[in-house]
């Protein structure tokens, strides 16, 4: 019996030098060099601009520069603008990155001009920002474990503040007995870096609570950056039709309520924003000049 122990038990010794142990597993995956992932900022994109905010896309290039996969468990993000936080997150979704692959995470920004100025009131006149995006992405990689590995971006954008409407004039062109033209004279005011051209106009207006023209007849204009100009509109009048008192406020020149309501469409220089239509309603008194 003895000498069959003495075989078992040199069979079991020898089993068990065999098998490696956990401090060599380790030593022989250190020795494939297991490497940290990397992510840069790809590329930045204004997907969307109009005058009350901005969309950014920012595309964000995950590397895996070893020969096994590895996993990204989430990460955080925070836009800052003047050094300030402005926009902060956190994207929990996991996603497999394939060995020795690359992956592009999206990541949104959405900027809303109005919480912009309330927020950076300095910025109300300005015509851009800068902003500074940091990101901290958290991997689970063999052999090292969580890995945390930071990405920063700096940049502009443009800060656009609304156009302004308000009425100019209102002009006799011609008088008859029965008819009347007159012109019809709107400011608009364009604060921002780009220029501007006003291509169609809807409107109507009343006078003395009166209903005295509607419709979309003007001549195109061409507004400069951070400048202004008229935009005059024809109106042909029945007198028969608004009344004799119109006629009197013509001829006369005396002053009446108006009520003038519309919307001005235009495109500008830079074509991500398209054509874009400003409302507007604008009241008070006037006079009818000569």
């Amino acid at each position: 019996m003895k000498p069959f122990r003495h075989v078992v038990l040199l069979i079991l010794t020898g089993m068990t030098v065999s098998l490696p142990s956990c401090s060599s597993v380790r030593d022989l995956m250190k020795s494939v060099q297991i490497r940290p992932p990397t992510v840069e900022v790809e590329s930045t994109r204004l997907t969307r601009l109009t005058f009350s905010g901005l969309d950014l896309l920012f595309d964000l290039k995950i590397s895996n520069p070893n020969k096994v996969g590895l996993k990204l468990s989430g990460f955080n993000y925070e836009l800052l603008i003047n050094n300030s936080s402005f926009i902060a997150g956190e994207q929990t979704r996991g996603l497999e990155i394939a060995a020795q692959g690359d992956s592009i995470v999206q990541l949104p920004m959405n900027v809303e001009y109005k919480r912009l100025f309330e927020t950076f009131q300095s910025l109300i006149k300005e015509e851009r920002s800068s902003y500074d995006l940091r990101c901290v992405f958290s991997f689970n990689v063999p052999v090292l474990g969580d890995v945390s590995v930071p990405v920063s971006k700096e940049g502009e954008f443009p800060v656009l503040r609304f156009p302004k409407i308000a009425f100019n004039a209102l002009r006799i062109v011609r008088l008859g007995l029965t008819t009347a033209t007159l012109e019809l004279n709107i400011f608009l005011s364009n604060p921002n870096p780009i220029g501007m051209s006003v291509e169609d106009l809807a409107y109507a207006l009343s006078i003395n609570g009166h209903m005295w023209a509607s419709g979309s007849e003007m001549e195109t204009a061409a507004i400069p950056s951070n400048g202004g100009g008229i935009l005059r509109v024809p109106i042909d009048i029945k007198v028969l039709e608004v009344g004799r008192s119109a006629y009197a406020l013509i001829e006369q020149g005396e002053s009446a309520s108006y009520q003038l309501v519309g919307a001005v469409g235009f495109s500008t220089t830079l074509p991500i924003m398209g054509h874009t239509d400003l409302p507007f309603e604008l009241s008070g008194n006037l006079r009818i000049l000569k």
